[in-house]
């Protein structure tokens, strides 16, 4: 999968995710500051786990990291994307 197709699939995965998480939290989407740095889920915070391929994993891993420090919320809670590298066959 060339960059652009991944880019445009994790934008469109990240917006379902944040449109479920609304639906299901709820409307209030007041922001907080950035979590600054590598984030890991709080107790209260929408922890979303993420799975992808070792391959991916240079690409991912500093938009995931860059969606976590910008301290996205959802209903007041911080939404965490949590990375998780697994190969195919695990």
């Amino acid at each position: 999968m060339k960059a652009p197709r991944v880019l445009t699939f994790l934008a469109a995965a990240a917006l379902i995710i944040g449109a479920i998480a609304w639906r299901v939290v709820g409307r209030d989407t007041k922001s907080t500051p950035s979590t600054g740095g590598k984030a890991t889920a709080q107790a209260g915070d929408v922890d979303v786990h993420f799975v992808f391929s070792p391959e991916k994993k240079d690409l991912l891993t500093p938009l995931i990291d860059a969606f976590n420090r910008d301290g996205h919320t959802v209903g007041g809670k911080r939404i965490v994307v949590t990375p998780e590298v697994v190969s195919s066959g695990d």
